[in-house]
């Protein structure tokens, strides 16, 4: 009741993220999508998670007197496992695993970018980058 006046409340919440990743991962898990889509769509939904987290999290990333790697953790890792885990499991064929490792790249990016950002605006407040 309390979000009735909030029509963008869905747009900056984690938690429509969290059902979308949920579903996802129902459908990969009954078989009603195959591992490239699951890993494909799983991609997209963590450069939207990113790029969420950062927004929400920024300022206190910027102002924490000591930079914590669990506040800002590197997104494509866990993904880059699976891609291998997938492939190496015969989920995945070469084709595939190449286009999701192709992917991957600008999830680290624009991890790198915010990273960035963060040690800039640390800078500034005469923190340690």
């Amino acid at each position: 009741m309390m979000i009735i006046g909030c029509s963008h409340h869905g747009d900056s919440s984690l938690e429509g993220l969290s059902d979308r990743e949920y579903e996802l991962w129902n459908a990969w898990q009954d078989n009603r999508i195959p591992t490239f889509d699951y890993l494909d769509g799983m991609i997209d939904l963590a450069i939207e998670r990113s790029t969420r987290n950062f927004a929400q999290r920024r300022y206190l990333l910027a102002r924490s007197p000591k930079w914590s790697p669990s506040l800002h953790p590197r997104p494509d890792v866990k993904l880059r496992k699976l891609i291998i885990e997938s492939h190496r499991h015969g989920r995945l064929d070469a084709s595939e695993h190449d286009i999701l490792m192709n992917r991957l790249p600008k999830l680290q990016r624009q991890w790198s970018d915010q990273r960035s950002l963060l040690s800039k605006d640390r800078f500034h407040r005469g923190y340690a980058r």
